[in-house]
């Protein structure tokens, strides 16, 4: 799948939809190609997203990140993603200035310049 925001910071997705990847939604175990960009709803403005293998993550303007995908995909260190929590939201990820990661790790770099992984 591929993301993109727009000059307000939207977010747009499209592609193989995986548990959420694309639209949001929290279906699982659904896998469904998505072949025109569709808007994420509920999200404040965004302006960072980064996208994995089945994932995608958004930064919101001077907050938090959101997740969405595969729950098992976006498991990491410091404990603010668990394998059972939802798309959307996650807390403790305030400090996290960026994040990449594929099917096999994630990473986090945090304000303080240090790596999570």
């Amino acid at each position: 799948h591929a993301c993109a925001l727009d000059g307000e910071g939207a977010l747009f997705c499209w592609g193989q939809d995986f548990d959420g990847s694309v639209t949001g939604a929290m279906n699982r175990n659904a896998r469904v190609n998505h072949p025109v960009p569709l808007r994420f709803p509920n999200l404040p403005p965004i302006d960072r997203v980064t996208i994995g293998s089945h994932t995608t993550w958004a930064h919101a303007k001077g907050g938090a990140w959101y997740a969405f995908g595969p729950s098992n995909d976006r498991v990491f260190t410091f404990g603010a993603v668990t394998s059972d929590r939802p798309n959307g939201l996650v807390p403790g990820t305030e400090h996290v200035r960026d994040i990449v990661g594929t099917d096999e790790f994630l990473c986090a770099l945090n304000d303080d310049r240090s790596v999570s992984c």
